[in-house]
Order: C-alpha cells, then sequence, then structure tokens
C-alpha cells in the first residue's frame, strides 16, 4: 500500500537485511569494516526524487532553482513530519513514525 502525503507518493519496502563493508584489509577500507549485516524493519520510501515544483510548495521558496544541502534535507524532513498522523495514511499509530532520510542501510535494501 502506497502513501500519498503531501503531493508525494512513498512506496513500502519490506523486512530484510543488507550487508555492508569489507573484509579487505589496508587503510583504504579501514571505515568499512568489518562487514555487518543491517536488518531493516519494513518502511516507507519516496516512490521520485522530489521536482523543483514540490520543493518550492513544501519550502514556500520561490527560487527558480533550489540545491540541495545537509540543511535544506533537514528542512524538507521537518516540513514533511510537521502535523503527519500515523493513523490518517492507514499506519500503525502505536509505532513511533519519522520522515528523514534513509540509512545506509536502508538505501541499501530499497
Amino acid at each position: 500500500m502506497s502513501i500519498q502525503y503531501h503531493g508525494i507518493e512513498f512506496t513500502p519496502v519490506e523486512t530484510g537485511s543488507v550487508f555492508l563493508g569489507t573484509e579487505k584489509g589496508g587503510w583504504m577500507y579501514g571505515s568499512q569494516r568489518p562487514r555487518h549485516e543491517v536488518r531493516c524493519p519494513r518502511f516507507y520510501v519516496m516512490k521520485t526524487v522530489l521536482s523543483q515544483q514540490q520543493l518550492q510548495t513544501l519550502l514556500e521558496i520561490d527560487d527558480a532553482e533550489i540545491t540541495l544541502s545537509g540543511q535544506r534535507m533537514n528542512q524538507i524532513c521537518t516540513v514533511l513530519s510537521e502535523g503527519f498522523k500515523p493513523d490518517e495514511h492507514g499506519l500503525d499509530s502505536t509505532t513511533s513514525w519519522e520522515i528523514r532520510c534513509p540509512s545506509e542501510g536502508e538505501w541499501n535494501h530499497a
């Protein structure tokens, strides 16, 4: 079941796991060791990338082209989180839902 919220379609990604990291040696891979399993619960991701028009509407900005930065991504997540009611979208309201960028494990799993 997909979710429509603020004119954005979110699609479900089922529970699963992915392996991240490497067992390779050397300093180049130091931050990627050891290889490990990341377990992901069921979650939702946007079906498509946000368009400039969607960004302008969400952020209430008239800029011709909005560039994305970490600060801008946090702003987008904050705007989307405000007033989000899980039960209005058929989600379990006893579960803690958050709107944020996916983790590396979630991104790879999706």
